[in-house]
Order: C-alpha cells, then structure tokens, then sequence
C-alpha cells in the first residue's frame, strides 16, 4: 500500500510487518498446542485415524508436523515450508474428518488455518522473525524488499 497503513498513517511497513508477525503468531500457537496435544493422547489420534480409514503413521506423521510447523511458524523460520505443510494437512482434515459437515460448524476453522498457512508460505515470515537475524543483503542492494527477503525486508543497509 505505498508505505500507508490501512488507516491512513504512514508507518513505513511496520503495521504490515506487526501484521504478519501477529497471523504468524496465531497459526503457530494453534496448530503447536494441537500438535503436543496429539503427541500426548497418541494412541487416541491413531484410533480416530483407523476409524476414518487413514493408517497410523499418518497420525505420528500430523502431531510432529503440526508440533513442529507451529514451533516453525512463532520463531519465523522456515515458514515457507511449514506453511505449506501445515495447508497439506488442513486439506486433508478437510477432505476425510470433515468431509460429511457442512462449511459453518464443520470446516470453516480448518479453511481459515488453510489459507492463513498458505498466505504466510507465499508472503515469508516478515521482519519480525529469527530468520531474519541471519539474513544478509545482497551486494548492491538498497534494501531487503528489493530481495524479497523475508516478505518485504527484514533488515536494511
């Protein structure tokens, strides 16, 4: 938005950074304590698994993505990929545990987190991020954002 906040205020990027922090913060806390609570009760997730057809690796397979994409996703490391990862496993819920029930009270969270993953995978963790402490600018660069780094520049000259 040319370095104008959605209220009119220019603010150079920070409410967009503040912003992709705070969607990044939400998706990782979510999808982190589901993926410990799936972790503890184990045996209870590979029984929901059977029933629904899928075999139990798989549930191994969503508790350590999900513990760990969630970890990834409040540090902002690695977001690309866990975005993505944690979108595969939301399309999943939505197609076999959800399939029989209508979008309000049946999916709609799961395609809210589906395209909250997405969107962060796309944008990059933003300014406010781990990864963004180890990132460098390029020789000649004037700014991060001309990279693309960390979805629209996590460091400057």
């Amino acid at each position: 938005m040319c370095g104008m906040c959605s209220h009119g205020e220019k603010c150079n990027g920070m409410c967009l950074q503040a912003g992709l922090f705070l969607i990044r913060l939400g998706l990782g806390v979510v999808f982190l304590a589901h993926g410990i609570q799936k972790l503890q009760g184990i045996d209870g997730v590979i029984g929901f698994f059977g029933k629904i057809g899928l075999p139990a690796f798989l549930a191994w397979a969503v508790a350590i993505i999900e513990t760990l994409a969630g970890a990834a996703m409040i540090l902002g490391v690695f977001t690309g990929f866990a975005g993505l990862s944690l979108a595969i496993i939301m399309l999943g819920a939505i197609f076999t545990a959800k399939k029989a029930a209508p979008f309000m009270g049946g999916w709609e969270f799961d395609f809210a987190l589906l395209t909250s993953a997405l969107g962060v995978a796309l944008l990059g963790p933003g300014k406010y991020a781990v990864s963004c402490l180890f990132a460098k600018c390029k020789k000649g660069a004037a700014k991060k954002e001309e990279e693309g780094c960390c979805g629209g520049g996590c460091c400057t000259k």
